[in-house]
């Protein structure tokens, strides 16, 4: 019995203690795992063996059942489903009229013109300026760089 309870080093722990502590910790597993447990099992059992009282084993106290599965699978899958769907048909809609956009745009001939380039980087750098050091709210920030450059291109242009 001294030998369970003296340590072999004077820096080591006895025996009993260890397996007192291993014991403790064991026991605290159990304690914490357990509701990980119940969600697992409670996840295999038919509405009426949840409503009945605490059954814990599988095949012995209850029969195990995906139905609650099958109810999960077919409340999630529609959704996303539903999302594929809506996605496919809005990403084709959007090619075919931004092919037919393109096409037409590609038979014009369009000659770049610098000043029209310098005055839209212009307005849009003002844009950035008003918002960063004037403190003005974006949308009207960038309303007003707009205005600019659709009055300063009419003027170039005319």
């Amino acid at each position: 019995m001294r030998r369970w309870l003296k340590s072999s080093s004077p820096l080591g722990i006895s025996p009993a203690r260890m397996a007192l502590s291993y014991g403790v910790l064991i026991g605290w597993t159990l304690v914490v795992l357990f509701p990980f447990y119940w969600l697992l099992t409670t996840a295999f059992k038919l509405p009426i063996d949840v409503s009945t009282g605490p059954k814990y084993i599988p095949f012995v106290d209850f029969d195990a059942s995906l139905n609650a599965w099958r109810e999960m699978r077919d409340f999630i899958a529609r959704p996303y489903m539903n999302t594929v769907v809506v996605g496919v048909v809005s990403s084709m809609l959007a090619l075919a009229i931004g092919s037919f956009g393109a096409y037409a745009l590609i038979r014009f001939k369009y000659r770049i013109k610098a000043g029209v380039v310098l005055i839209f980087i212009a307005c849009g750098s003002l844009a950035w300026v008003l918002v960063a050091f004037a403190g003005l709210v974006f949308w009207a920030a960038v309303l007003i760089a707009v205005v600019l450059f659709l009055m300063a291109t009419a003027t170039i242009a005319a």
